[in-house]
C-alpha cells in the first residue's frame, strides 16, 4: 500500500503543512494524497497510539477512522480485562474492527485473532497495517456480519472463541450521533442469542454518554461495567457479558488512565451505592476533592463520603470537603482558602482579586457560562473557583487552590 518512496516522503515531511504539500507538485512516484492523509494522522497517533506511531509504514486513507478509534490506553487496557479474564490459550475476535487498534493489542494475548470489517477499503489498509506490525495471529474478512442471516457468526461457531469483542458504530442514518444502544449499527441487543452461540464472553463499547442502568436492562448477562477516562475525560463505556450469569447487582469498576497506566481503580456494587449513608456538610473544610470524571459516570456519589471519610457538600452537589488533608481521594485535591456566601457583592469582590480563576458551577442557581459572563472572570491564573450549593441550601463561591501532596 505504500512503496518505500512514499515512507520516506512521509518521514521526510512529519510536521509539515499538508496544505502546502497537496498544492506543490508531486515528487515522481509519490501516492501524496495518501502520503499526505498519513502524515496528518501520524500527528494525532504520536499521542494517541505511540506504538502505531513509531512505525511510519503504517497507512490511514480516513481521517474518521483516525477519530474514532481506540487510543493505545483504552485498547491496553481492554487487553487486561480480556488477559485477567481468561487464563486459557485465548482465541479472540473483533466483529467490528475498523482501524484495528483494538484488534492488534487484543491479539497481542491471543494465539488467533478474527478481526471482521464491512469497508472493504479500510479492511485492506488494516490488513496491509497489521503484516507491518509483525501480526501475523489475525485473519482478517471484509464482511459485515449481519449479512446473510449472520452467516459469519454462524461460521465462527465451533471455532472455541474465548471472547468476542464489538464496538457498534453510534451514527444514525442521518449521520448524528446514535446514543440509545438499539439504534447502533449492528444491534447488540437484538444479537446477543447469536453472539452467545459463538463465545461465552462478550465484551460491548458503547457510547460513554449512555446511560448505564439503562443498558444493563437491555444487556442481562452483564458481569461488569468498566467506565474507562483517560486524563479525565471518560472515553468508553465496556460491559462485559458472560452467558452462564445473570445478575442483577454487577461490578460497576470506575477507571483513570494516564500516559503511564492505571491511575486509580473505584469499584462498587449499585446496591452499595443505594445503600450506603453520606455525611453532609453545611459548611467546607480545609480542602475540597472533586471526584474523576469516571467514578461520576459510574455514580458513585455517597460511596465516595463512606469510603473515604469526606462530606458531600450536598445531596445534589458532587463535590467534598474534609479537614484533615485524604492523600488517595480518587479525584482533584483543592486546598480552600476563602469561602465567602454568594450574592453579586461577593461575586465582585472576588472577581477583583482574581480576574483570572477557573470558575466552575455545581448544583448552583447559574451555569458556569453565566456565571463567567457575571463576574468578568477570564479562564487561568492560579485559583479554581467553586460556586456550590451546600446541604443546608446557602450558595457559597469557594476560592481553591490545587494541592499536590508533596505539600504535606
Amino acid at each position: 500500500m505504500l512503496k518505500p518512496a512514499d515512507i520516506d516522503f512521509i518521514v521526510a515531511n512529519e510536521g509539515a503543512d499538508v496544505t502546502r504539500l497537496l498544492l506543490g507538485k508531486a515528487p515522481q512516484g509519490i501516492n501524496l494524497p495518501l502520503c499526505c492523509k498519513c502524515i496528518q494522522a501520524r500527528e494525532k497517533m504520536k499521542i494517541k497510539a505511540p506504538l502505531w506511531y513509531s512505525n511510519p509504514s503504517l497507512a490511514y486513507p480516513f481521517a474518521v477512522s483516525v477519530e474514532q478509534g481506540s487510543s493505545q490506553a483504552t485498547a491496553l487496557f481492554k487487553q487486561k480485562i480480556i488477559s485477567g479474564l481468561l487464563n486459557s490459550t485465548l482465541i479472540t475476535a473483533d466483529l467490528t474492527g475498523g482501524m484495528g487498534i483494538d484488534s492488534f493489542f487484543i491479539s497481542r494475548i491471543a494465539s488467533k485473532h478474527y478481526y471482521f470489517e464491512r469497508n472493504a477499503e479500510l479492511c485492506a489498509a488494516t490488513e496491509y497495517n497489521f503484516r507491518q506490525l509483525g501480526a501475523g495471529n489475525i485473519e482478517v474478512s471484509n464482511r459485515d456480519i449481519t449479512d446473510d442471516d449472520c452467516a459469519a457468526l454462524r461460521e465462527l461457531e465451533g471455532k472455541g472463541i474465548s471472547l468476542i469483542y464489538i464496538d457498534p458504530a453510534r451514527r444514525t442514518a442521518s449521520g448524528g450521533k446514535a446514543i440509545l444502544l438499539q439504534d447502533y449499527e449492528p444491534n447488540v441487543i437484538e444479537l446477543q442469542k447469536r453472539l452467545f452461540a459463538v463465545s461465552r464472553h462478550i465484551l460491548v463499547k458503547v457510547s460513554p454518554m449512555t446511560d448505564i442502568k439503562l443498558n444493563l436492562r437491555h444487556l442481562p448477562h452483564t458481569t461488569a461495567v468498566y467506565v474507562v477516562a483517560v486524563a479525565n475525560e471518560c472515553k468508553e463505556l465496556l460491559f462485559l457479558l458472560d452467558r452462564e450469569a445473570v445478575n442483577n447487582d454487577v461490578d460497576i469498576i470506575s477507571i483513570s488512565l494516564d500516559t503511564n497506566g492505571l491511575k486509580n481503580e473505584f469499584r462498587f456494587r449499585p446496591g452499595e451505592e443505594e445503600a450506603a449513608e453520606a455525611t453532609y456538610a453545611t459548611e467546607l473544610g480545609k480542602y475540597l476533592y472533586e471526584p474523576g470524571k469516571a467514578i461520576l459516570k459510574g455514580g458513585a456519589y455517597k460511596l465516595i463520603s463512606q469510603r473515604y471519610g469526606c462530606r458531600k457538600l450536598a445531596p445534589s452537589t458532587h463535590l467534598y470537603t474534609s479537614d484533615e488533608i485524604i492523600e488517595d481521594f480518587p479525584g482533584k485535591i483543592f486546598k480552600v482558602e476563602e469561602v465567602v456566601p454568594f450574592n453579586k457583592k461577593s461575586l465582585k469582590e472576588v472577581a477583583s482579586k482574581h480576574p483570572k480563576a477557573d470558575l466552575t458551577a455545581r448544583n448552583f442557581p447559574m451555569d458556569t457560562n453565566a456565571l463567567k459572563k457575571l463576574s468578568g472572570i477570564k479562564d487561568g491564573g492560579n485559583r479554581h473557583i467553586f460556586a456550590v450549593t451546600l446541604c443546608n441550601g446557602a450558595k457559597v463561591l469557594a476560592v481553591t487552590s490545587h494541592f499536590q501532596v508533596s505539600e504535606i
